[in-house]
């Protein structure tokens, strides 16, 4: 059940002369470009509506892309509640605002939970589910080491504030994908880290901690078999050396029905940004098959 949902107001961003949505109590920063079908882009935490940055202007060639800063990131307020059903909300409310009444959603990591999460609550709205490096809701497996590294970074945060826990972290590469390929990303793309380290450091750190909770919450439970009832298209793309989430792309694997699978190689959890044009690629061969009714699903692997 979502929560109450409060009317809707568009202003303008006065640094930015760009809109923003006044909806469940905060304000969202969001981007709306391009005519067609829609395509509703979400990011994962701790980053922001810029990490889309190489695929907004190829997608909106063809396509409505709609891209926007999750509550307490980016430049969306930092006001709570930060919790699941609420994200699921914002991103409902948006999708009225907007009059989108089908629509692709492309969620990466804890965006990818945020998208299957509406896709649950709205069938009648999904067009299409692409999930990237994400997991289905329910507590992550972490080792030890980073279940306990969390939860003391979560602490930090409130503590000391995100750019503080950012030169405690040892620097941006922590926060890049968990492989080799994240550093030679900042190697070869400098403007990458940057961004990346703005997006930390703008983030809310109630709602670093929240989703830090989230995440490691044992009460969750996967809504794998709920997406088994949806009769729509879902495509779960994972960076082949997501050390952190393979084991969620594999449980995908073996209980999504009818869902297409495809691993990028030299990508860690970001392959949006670490291997933009092997991503745009398959996003492009999965826009194709627009044509394809959803009865005609097949579990293919690229």
């Amino acid at each position: 059940m979502l929560v109450a949902v409060e009317p809707v107001a568009v202003e303008k961003d006065v640094a930015s002369d760009m809109p923003r949505l006044e909806l469940n109590g905060t304000s969202i920063d969001y981007r709306d470009a391009g005519d067609g079908p829609a395509v509703v882009l979400l990011h994962g935490f701790t980053g922001s509506r810029l990490d889309w940055f190489d695929h907004v202007g190829w997608l909106s060639e063809r396509n409505r892309v709609v891209t926007y800063d999750h509550r307490g990131h980016g430049r969306s307020a930092h006001s709570g509640p930060y919790t699941r059903r609420q994200f699921s909300a914002d991103l409902s409310t948006l999708v009225e605002h907007l009059g989108l009444d089908e629509v692709t959603l492309v969620g990466h990591s804890m965006g990818g939970v945020v998208a299957q999460d509406y896709a649950v609550l709205h069938p009648g709205r999904i067009r299409r589910l692409i999930l990237v490096d994400t997991w289905p809701g329910n507590a992550l497996d972490l080792p030890r080491s980073v279940a306990r590294l969390a939860t003391a970074s979560s602490y930090v945060a409130r503590a000391v504030g995100m750019e503080r826990l950012l030169q405690i972290r040892a620097g941006l590469d922590r926060w890049l994908p968990q492989t080799g390929a994240g550093r030679s990303v900042a190697n070869e793309r400098p403007e990458v880290p940057v961004m990346m380290e703005a997006n930390f450091v703008a983030m809310d750190p109630r709602c670093y901690a929240s989703v830090m909770k989230i995440a490691a919450d044992r009460t969750s439970r996967s809504v794998l078999d709920d997406l088994n009832t949806l009769d729509t298209d879902i495509h779960v793309i994972s960076g082949a050396g997501d050390d952190l989430l393979r084991p969620s792309y594999d449980e995908y694997r073996r209980d999504l029905i009818g869902a297409s699978f495809t691993l990028i190689d030299n990508a860690g959890h970001a392959p949006h940004i670490e291997t933009p044009d092997e991503f745009r690629s398959v996003i492009e061969s999965i826009l194709k098959d627009d044509e394809q009714p959803s009865s005609q699903r097949l579990e293919i692997e690229r």
